[in-house]
């Protein structure tokens, strides 16, 4: 759960579950013990190397980090973070005051908070809480997991899921911000419908500020004045929009409508009071301050990666081409009477957004935070005691020790998906960026649409599970397993050879290894699903592997034939 703009305390975005992966950061210490050939002869700071690492290190090392086909994560951003002259003009021109001015009004944000949370927590023993606002931070407190055990939260999430915004808002996350709107107001346009919710969640805004007690919601300002003005709006538009709807829309449901939920939960002013002065929550605010003059050069770094990554719109419209060719494969090894073949034939498969996306919404996203920023500041200086412990309180819950301005202005998450209820596939940026990657991926993700569907495939299920020695990772094994195969099967059709993404994600664990520690893990670890992919597609395994799987899992080579 993160906050957004749209809300005082950064605004509340509760999307309770996000299944994708987000690689952020690599940890692998081997990821550039390169070795130029397999077979040339080791030099003695090669042999010095290979002698301090352990099983798991060698295998990675020797199936994943000495081929030229392959990189690590670190590379790919390290690169990404270089720019061309054409990208600093542009960085310099349009970007660099708004990024400043947007970091000035964060600091001048996190100041006033923690000054208010100073000035007035001497009087919070006797401040009260009314009805409204107890709901709201018991809300919090549930989406958080605070105060509840994991399966009433569970129970609470899968009751979410079946509100129509949630039902629109998952669908979103496949087709775009416009699937949202039109699943809201059918028989509207984008941009009509647009203003309709606009409309609709101004309403719900008024209707929980007036119960709370303060303005503590304000989102008429930004891309939502500008689009209820009658102007026009870009896809990062829509997509604030529709975070803003569903978090404000989600709110006003459990804190005035659907008031059970919070009811049940047995929390006191009091324990709210301990909570917050047992919290860490100055802390984290300070700690921002102090980071505060370092975050216009991560940002700087954050926004070359993101104009050198995100790709340009000749990549799609390349990728799009792919598409196809990946699908009649996947066809190819299914039965034509598989209730997994008509499925397959009708998957759409959605594209990221492209470097012209990205830099139409920058300049617009840092005016409106930094605009936004300044506009809390003023409320937060007309807070009495009451309304400050109801802030402190939502914050301790919320705000998280590193500030995600960066994140949140250039989103790169590897973000493949597939929605087999939706019957639709999300590409990222990356499987178009780095296409030797992405087909794979691609075919990665019918795979999914193949488990969910098909009849043919029970005995590579049960032979895959008893590989593992439970059905943990089974679905995304199966996955593996079968795109592996039609990337063989399309190896001569594909212009360059396809990389082993279990490689790329390899090289992001601190520690390779068979095994994953965890019962709620769903993927295999990297340098599993490395070995799994090699072995489909006849590439050599190393004899450094083979010790390996000796050693951890004797089942990982046994093959399972689809």
């Amino acid at each position: 759960m993160r906050w957004s703009k749209s809300i005082l305390t950064l605004g509340l975005i509760a999307g309770c579950v996000n299944l994708a992966a987000c690689k952020k950061q690599s940890n692998n210490p081997v990821r550039t013990a390169k070795i130029s050939k397999a077979s040339a002869p080791l030099t003695e700071k090669q042999k010095a190397e290979r002698a301090a690492m352990t099983s798991a290190q060698l295998c990675y090392q020797d199936l994943c980090a000495s081929q030229s086909t392959e990189i690590s994560y670190e590379t790919l951003m390290t690169k990404a973070a270089q720019p061309s002259k054409d990208q600093k003009d542009y960085y310099q021109q349009h970007l660099e005051a708004r990024l400043k001015e947007a970091i000035d009004a964060k600091v001048q944000l996190h100041t006033t908070t923690l000054n208010q949370l100073q000035a007035k927590e001497s009087e919070f023993a006797n401040a009260e809480l009314n009805e409204a606002q107890m709901r709201l931070i018991k809300v919090i407190y549930i989406l958080n997991g605070k105060e509840i055990s994991e399966s009433d939260q569970k129970a609470i999430f899968a009751k979410i899921s079946t509100y129509d915004f949630a039902k629109a808002e998952a669908r979103a996350k496949l087709q775009g911000p416009q699937a949202y709107l039109l699943s809201m107001h059918p028989d509207k346009t984008v941009m009509d419908a647009a203003r309709a919710e606009i409309s609709h969640i101004l309403e719900l805004q008024e209707a929980l500020n007036t119960a709370i007690g303060f303005k503590f919601i304000d989102m008429e300002h930004g891309a939502i004045a500008r689009l209820k003005a009658g102007g026009a709006a870009d896809a990062s538009e829509l997509k604030d929009l529709i975070q803003s709807s569903y978090s404000v829309r989600l709110v006003h449901i459990l804190t005035l409508k659907d008031t059970a939920i919070a009811d049940a939960l047995p929390l006191k002013s009091e324990t709210i009071r301990t909570h917050l002065a047992k919290s860490d929550l100055k802390a984290r605010l300070q700690k921002r301050l102090a980071e505060a003059p370092s975050l216009k050069s991560a940002c700087e770094v954050r926004i070359y990666q993101g104009l050198n990554l995100y790709p340009e719109v000749k990549d799609v419209t390349a990728f799009q081409e792919k598409v196809e060719v990946v699908r009649e494969q996947v066809l190819k090894n299914l039965n034509s009477q598989d209730p997994a073949f008509e499925i397959v034939k009708k998957i759409a498969v959605y594209m990221p957004e492209s470097i012209n996306d990205l830099s139409k919404s920058l300049v617009q996203s840092l005016n409106d935070r930094a605009r936004t920023d300044r506009l809390q500041v003023e409320k937060l200086l007309k807070m009495d005691a009451s309304t400050t412990l109801l802030l402190g309180s939502l914050l301790s819950q919320t705000l998280g020790e590193n500030d995600l301005l960066c994140e949140d202005l250039v989103n790169l998450n590897i973000s493949d998906f597939a929605s087999p209820g939706l019957t639709g596939i999300k590409v990222s940026w990356m499987s178009v960026k780095l296409p030797t990657y992405g087909i794979s991926i691609l075919a990665h993700e019918f795979a999914h649409h193949v488990f969910a569907h098909a009849k043919q495939f029970e005995s590579a299920k049960a032979c895959l599970a008893d590989k593992q020695g439970s059905q943990q990772f089974l679905n995304e094994d199966f996955s593996d397993v079968l795109a592996a195969k039609v990337v063989l099967q399309l190896q001569n059709v594909l212009p360059k050879k396809q990389s082993n993404y279990g490689c790329f994600f390899a090289s992001e664990e601190k520690d390779p290894s068979l095994k994953v520690d965890g019962a709620q893990a769903v993927h295999s670890s990297g340098l599993y699903r490395a070995l799994q992919i090699a072995q489909v597609r006849k590439e050599l395994i190393p004899d450094t592997c083979k010790k390996l799987v000796t050693a951890q899992n004797s089942k990982a080579l046994n093959s399972c034939e689809m």
